[in-house]
């Protein structure tokens, strides 16, 4: 990804751990569309950070493999906002519980 976004941070972060940097790789892009970082990751061009739930389906069917990092932990925080006293404001909450159950259901996530 570009740089600033959490997978390039992710990265760094990683490399720097080891005393390394990505500009000590001879060659590196970056590519700002998932579609094309899937395609790359795929034809084992690359790798990348992504949500587990974004790749799962690759992963159940084969397509993608997880590499675990050792000690690497990582929380992002997502702010969704909405308009005060918008009509959309008991769906927003739906959408809100539907989003917490099921990142609930998928372990130890603190919400």
């Amino acid at each position: 990804r570009e740089e600033g976004s959490k997978s390039y941070l992710n990265l760094r972060s990683i490399l720097h751990g080891y005393n390394q940097d990505i500009h000590n790789f001879a060659s590196f892009v970056e590519v700002g569309t998932i579609n094309t970082i899937h395609n790359l990751v795929i034809e084992n061009v690359g790798l990348s950070f992504v949500y587990k739930f974004v790749v799962q389906k690759k992963l159940d069917r084969g397509v993608m493999s997880q590499i675990f990092i050792n000690d690497f932990k990582n929380k992002t925080f997502i702010n969704y906002v909405w308009m005060k006293n918008s009509f959309f404001t008991e769906k927003n909450r739906e959408f809100l519980d539907i989003c917490k159950h099921y990142l609930s259901s998928l372990g130890d996530l603190n919400l």
